[in-house]
């Protein structure tokens, strides 16, 4: 069960991150000036393997694509990177809740700092998030951003019953991830795409809403193809893929969606050692036999093509709008969510 590192891991070779990179420097110097969380938070979101800004590259395309400007201004940048400052706070707080002890091959924020002192930088990053929203003065864009950040806020309390009797079921699956993970993807491409189509000067208001819309949906539908990717690799990736153990969701008996695939298509055997194991709480299955069921069952497979069906039905969707270099790059991006060079 090997992973090919360098095939499978969405990579930031795409020119628009260092001046995402240097935007958020800026952001975190100006506001944290004279805060003791600047020492705290300059290493974690800058560390030796940064995050992928997927986020702010999903709202800034998504901007180019729905005002077919190409995006040059300081607004417009910091736009872009609230969703990266709200995704960290989640991250700091998902770490805590989930008792993950690594974070892109570091120690978590609350290894490193303690759980008060991350709760605290999380709640204060997202605030932050939203003070640079809405410098845009658009009750649209702060509407999307609430709405998102409710959705998250949602998750810490739906995501108990992801370790916890009775067996979830799909529904209860993809709503839960659909506040997790896509509400952000959503989020980023909405405020985005809001912010383009206010700036282009010939759209008519209903081809506008109707952009909006069609650029939120490319959003959720990258949002549910990178979390199914994520629970794949969890399974059989690596440490160096994820930044932190691939034993997580299978230690915290979560219920994924290929836990449910591989109850659906396992033996009568499969299905009453995962149910032994997820609902009864059995300490004498290893990790090896689970993963084992969950690869052979065809549970794995399953939801690599869920996920494969997202992704494409995304880059067809941007197949409606006119040939550009952003249009290219969030198809490039999209096509990142691979399990090419996969070995399990």
């Amino acid at each position: 069960m090997l992973a090919n590192e360098k095939a499978v891991e969405m990579v930031t070779g795409f020119p628009e991150v260092d001046k995402i990179n240097e935007t958020l420097v800026q952001i975190i110097d100006f506001h944290y000036s004279d805060n003791p969380m600047k020492k705290w938070l300059s290493p974690y979101l800058f560390p030796e393997k940064p995050g992928k800004r997927l986020r702010p590259l999903i709202s800034l395309y998504s901007y180019e694509l729905s005002s077919g400007i190409k995006a040059e201004n300081k607004l417009v940048y910091e736009l872009i990177c609230a969703s990266e400052l709200i995704h960290n706070a989640a991250l700091i707080i998902d770490d805590v809740y989930d008792k993950d002890f690594r974070r892109r091959g570091n120690d978590a924020f609350h290894v490193s700092h303690g759980t008060f002192s991350a709760m605290a930088t999380a709640h204060n990053l997202s605030a932050l998030s939203e003070k640079i929203i809405s410098q845009a003065r658009d009750f649209d864009m702060i509407d999307a951003y609430i709405e998102m950040q409710t959705a998250l806020s949602n998750t810490l309390i739906l995501s108990r019953r992801l370790e916890q009797p009775p067996l979830i079921n799909e529904a209860f699956f993809y709503k839960l991830l659909d506040y997790k993970t896509a509400s952000i993807f959503r989020c980023s491409a909405r405020i985005g795409s809001i912010h383009g189509v206010t700036s282009n000067k010939s759209i008519e208001e209903e081809d506008a809403k109707e952009t909006v819309k069609k650029m939120s949906d490319i959003g959720t539908d990258f949002g549910i193809a990178y979390q199914l990717r994520d629970d794949v690799l969890a399974i059989i990736g690596s440490s160096k893929v994820l930044g932190k153990s691939p034993d997580s969701d299978i230690t915290n008996r979560i219920q994924t969606l290929i836990v449910l695939e591989s109850i659906r298509l396992g033996s009568d055997s499969d299905k009453e050692t995962l149910l032994d194991y997820y609902i009864n709480k059995n300490e004498t299955i290893t990790h090896d036999e689970l993963r084992a069921i969950l690869i052979n069952s065809g549970g794995v497979n399953s939801v690599i093509k869920k996920c494969e069906f997202h992704r494409e039905r995304a880059i067809s969707s941007l197949e409606d709008f006119p040939d550009s270099t952003a249009k290219i790059r969030y198809t490039n991006l999209l096509r990142k969510i691979s399990f090419e060079g996969l070995k399990y």
